[in-house]
Order: C-alpha cells, then structure tokens, then sequence
C-alpha cells in the first residue's frame, strides 16, 4: 500500500515536471528496493511488474511524462498488491495518504535547496494527504473496526490519526509563510506527519482484521451482586425461582454427560444421551425467559414442544417393550452407566419440581415444559434399567 501511493506520487510530481530528474532517480532506487522486496515477500507478479516499472522510470528520469507513465505503472501494480489483504477502498485511501505524505516530504528537501521552486506542488500532496486521512478513517469506521477493538488501541488509532492531521494543516500554514523557514518548518513537520501516517495505517488495518479486539474474559462482573441475566432481557436475584429451576437443568445436564462418557462414542446410546442434553438448553431458554418475552420464544429452539414430548413418550415404549416394565422398586447401581443415568433422573425430578414453582409463580400457562420433564424423568429411568443386566430388588428375597 505506502509502495502504491509513494509511486502514485512520483508518478504526479514527474507530470508536474517542478524539479529535476533527481526526484525521479531518488524515487526509482527507493521504490526498486522495497517494491522488489515486498514482491519477493509476496511472490506477485503484479509486484515484480511495478518494482520493473520503477527502475525502469529512473532509465527515462529526464523525460518526465515517459517517467510519469511509469511509476503510474508500478502505482497500479502496487494496488493489485494490497487489495487482495485490504480491499480495493481501503487500499486506495491508504495509499492515498502514506503516498501523498511521504512525496511532500521527500520533495521538501528540492525546496530546500532551492526555496523558489513552485510552492503548490508540496501544498497540493499536502491536501491530498489530509484528503486520503480522513478517507481512511471513514473507511476504517464504515468496515465497524471500533465495535469490538480493545479501547486502548481505538483511542490510539484516534490520537494517531489526530496528530497526523494536525501535522498535515501544520505543513499547509507553514507553506503560507514565504520565508526560507516556511520550507524548513514544513519539510520537518512531513517527517513527523510520515511517521505518525505509518501508525495511522499500521493500526487501522489491524483494528480491521480483528487482531486488536479486546480479550475475550469468561467473567463479567455482573453477577457479583447477587443477579444473573435473562433470555431476552432482564435481571434477577440467582436464588429466585427461574434460576433456581434452570440451575437444575444445568445440572441434570451435567449428569447426563458423565453418563454419556460411560458409552461407547459414536454409539446409539451415546448419540441419545447427547441429544437429550442438546434438548435440555431448549428447556433452559424457556425458563430463563421473563413471561413478558415468552412470545419470542421459538418452537424446538427456546421453546418446548408436543413433538418433544411425544419423541420421548416412543423412546419409553421402545425400551418397555424390549426389556419389559419393572413391577417393584429397585436399587440404582447395577453398573456405572446406570447409576449414572439414575443420579441424572433424581436431579431431572428436582428440576421438574422447581419448575412447576416457578410456572406458577410466573403465571404462565400453556407449557409442554412440565409435561416434558416428567417424561425425561421416565425416559432416564428406562435408559437405567436398560443398561443394566440384572436388576436389584429394593427388598431381599
């Protein structure tokens, strides 16, 4: 990008022919140098071309528009460059401003040398870098780089590109003072303005890809009052009802998860257990929703449907008719598996009746969400006995 725009430049200060071929040969070496190495970097043709182009311009250097021509060449091959890792927009305004900055410099020091030369030409790559800043900064905005970018580098960005604005318009008044001192302040400011330019760029395009994004951090402080957040909205104390019942949930799902390490992956068994803990943040949505929001719950997704309830109710059959039903009570822990699978059951139970606390105390009516508890509960009992080979009496013989 800084190679694009410092050819672009080159580029429009050979067309305006305000100095001698000497521009052109510093540029051509410079843009030679570090256009061949990004290109060897990047392995692009498109590079390869423009760093030829370069040296080529400083061959025809006494012919400005024959040099102009071609560091125009090396500024679009520098473009197809970029734009690959930063769009065609952002690239462009980038190039705009480091290229518009870094000729103002470099061309600063003919006027140096000789303080009758034309001042437009440093003025006009002056405003074209403020034009470039803040095009690049609405382009860095516009691609929603400050949304979730750590502060501290968002306030550095601003401050970066702040300051450089400043230097610019500082380049453009002292270029207004017609004394010698008028070149040497603005030639001085070009070399803080570059610098500054650099840092614009460097962190607008890591705020865009992501790279300087505030750190992700599991804990949020909001709780520690005692409250914990809603499903759509609101806060409420953590021993209430609703957090009461879906804690259980949370746990019968943990449950449910040391049974499931007890099979064998990628089993029938295995694939059941994890579906019903999948179901399960289902009946957690639910009740973590404020009655008020109830009507933004979603069927199957944050909702508790008869279809749920019905799966279930087949999945029981299944089993009875295969293993039969138990006429007495028994003993949980015939093996792991089963014992795990009876733990899940007992804490499910105490999630159902929790639940039916807090359907109450919310007043809301019309819920699969009880009817489906209660045959999960049923369904784990099943799944237990199923997965043990021989049943214990709660009563010896």
């Amino acid at each position: 990008m800084w190679v694009a725009g410092m050819a672009g430049g080159a580029a429009v200060v050979s067309y305006w022919a305000v100095v001698g071929p000497g521009f052109n040969w510093l540029l051509s070496g410079t843009l030679f140098v570090v256009g061949g190495a990004a290109a060897l970097a990047s392995a692009s043709v498109a590079g390869y071309v423009g760093a030829a182009a370069a040296l080529a311009a400083g061959f025809v250097a006494r012919h400005h528009m024959r040099a102009a021509a071609l560091f125009a060449v090396s500024a679009v091959a520098g473009l197809v460059v970029a734009v690959p890792d930063g769009g065609v927009v952002a690239s462009i305004a980038g190039a705009l401003f480091l290229g518009a900055m870094t000729s103002e410099m470099l061309l600063g020091h003919w006027f140096l040398v000789d303080p009758q030369l034309p001042r437009w030409a440093l003025q006009r790559l002056s405003l074209a870098a403020g034009v470039g800043l803040g095009a690049d900064l609405a382009v860095v905005g516009a691609l929603g780089a400050f949304g979730s970018a750590d502060v501290v580098w968002v306030w550095a960005y601003l401050a970066l590109a702040v300051m450089t604005g400043l230097l610019v318009a500082g380049v453009w008044f002292s270029l207004k003072e017609p004394a010698y001192s008028g070149v040497m302040a603005a030639t001085g400011l070009s070399y803080l303005g570059v610098l500054t330019a650099f840092g614009v760029a460097v962190v607008g395009r890591l705020l865009v890809a992501g790279l300087l994004d505030r750190p992700v951090r599991f804990y949020t402080r909001k709780g520690d009052d005692g409250t914990t957040g809603l499903f759509y909205g609101g806060r409420v104390a953590k021993d209430s009802s609703g957090p009461v019942a879906y804690g259980d949930i949370d746990e019968t799902g943990a449950c449910l998860g040391l049974a499931r390490a007890e099979t064998e992956p990628g089993s029938d068994l295995n694939e059941e257990l994890l579906r019903l803990q999948r179901s399960l943040f289902i009946v957690g949505a639910e009740l973590a929703t404020a009655p008020e929001n109830h009507h933004k719950l979603v069927d199957g997704e944050t909702r508790v449907t008869a279809d749920m309830v019905e799966e279930l109710e087949q999945a029981i059959d299944r089993i009875a008719e295969e293993r039969g039903m138990p006429e007495i009570f028994l003993v949980p822990g015939g093996n792991r598996l089963g014992a795990a699978l009876d733990v899940a059951r007992a804490t499910a139970r105490r999630a159902e009746r929790n639940a039916v606390t807090h359907l109450r105390a919310g007043g809301y009516e019309g819920s699969y969400l009880l009817a489906y508890l209660n045959r999960l509960t049923d369904y784990l009992f099943m799944l237990a006995r199923a997965a043990e080979e021989t049943w214990t009496p709660s009563k010896e013989k």
